[in-house]
């Protein structure tokens, strides 16, 4: 919504085709234009060389296989374009949710013994969210060089925080400021540019 309320031509991929119904109606609300297509962002039915920029606000760690996937968006920027991703990050936060969410993470003998508990004995249970990945720092940044990415930037993705398995309010405070140090950081933003 942002870019398509800055007057850049904005293109939605989804693979639910209610998630582009509600960005359809988002965008009607608020006035904007944008084109929406359904379909798997591991297999874009985009030309090579298309977007100056993309943006995946938290998607591409629902898909086992990551690399395919950023390989894919690499394929569809122009050369010099941005990729800009928000994925979950392996931190002392998330460890405390890891399990509870059902998230993976990228480690492999890790992501293997996660995914037989997850996937298998509990059935999906637990995964709020999907099948999801949460990275490392070098992890991630090493997906993003193997698919053409270079200059791999990478921070905090700061967000009001939901604590909702503690109680009292001066301890759900603590825990949001301790969010903003690094060993805390439940999510990250990666950038990097088509080379």
């Amino acid at each position: 919504m942002f870019f398509a309320k800055d007057q850049a031509r904005s293109i939605c991929v989804d693979v639910a085709a209610e998630a582009l119904m509600l960005a359809n109606k988002l965008f009607e609300k608020e006035k904007a234009e944008g084109e929406f297509i359904r379909a798997d962002m591991a297999y874009l039915p985009i030309r090579n060389n298309t977007f100056d920029a993309v943006f995946a606000g938290g998607t591409i760690e629902h898909v086992k296989n990551t690399l395919t996937a950023v390989k894919e968006i690499s394929r569809v920027l122009t050369h010099g374009g941005v990729f800009i991703a928000t994925v979950p990050l392996i931190s002392l936060s998330l460890i405390y949710y890891q399990f509870l969410t059902g998230s993976i993470p990228d480690i492999p003998v890790i992501r293997t013994i996660f995914e037989f508990v997850h996937l298998r004995a509990l059935d999906k249970r637990f995964l709020k969210s999907g099948y999801e990945k949460s990275f490392t720092k070098r992890g991630i940044g090493k997906i993003f060089a193997c698919a053409n990415l270079s200059n791999a930037e990478i921070g905090p993705v700061h967000y009001p925080c939901p604590i909702t398995l503690l109680r009292g309010r001066h301890t759900k405070n603590v825990l949001r400021k301790l969010v903003r140090h690094r060993p805390f950081w439940p999510m990250m933003y990666v950038k990097g540019v088509r080379r």
